[in-house]
């Protein structure tokens, strides 16, 4: 498992380039002439420095988990729509009133549930 040196991301070994930001993942040595494969500080051929170490801050540690919380009601947005809807219309049908009002409470117990 290798990492991009640019932007942390994760690369698989045989890609030439990052799939986030571009960057090529093969690097020439100045001193043999070979081509390091990944994000590499230093030619796995000769020993030499390939790059800065300030350019490869993501290529000894892999980038931080973010855990983002689910907003369970964003998901049931639609049955909100819904019975909002069946509520104004039921100001003129009662049956509709009432029929809203039971998709609202559907959408509240089913987005505390999840």
């Amino acid at each position: 498992m290798s990492f991009c040196p640019r932007c942390g991301n994760e690369v698989r070994e045989d890609w030439e380039f990052c799939s986030r930001c571009g960057k090529s993942l093969r690097t020439i040595c100045a001193g043999c002439g070979k081509t390091a494969i990944g994000g590499v500080l230093y030619c796995p051929y000769c020993g030499r420095l390939l790059e800065q170490p300030a350019q490869q801050q993501f290529a000894a540690t892999p980038p931080p988990v973010v855990n983002v919380q689910k907003d369970s009601f964003g998901s049931l947005y639609p049955l909100l729509m819904l019975g909002i809807v069946f509520v104004v219309v039921g100001l003129l049908f009662p049956l509709c009133m009432i029929l809203g009002v039971i998709i609202l409470i559907l959408w509240l117990i089913i987005g505390v549930l999840s």
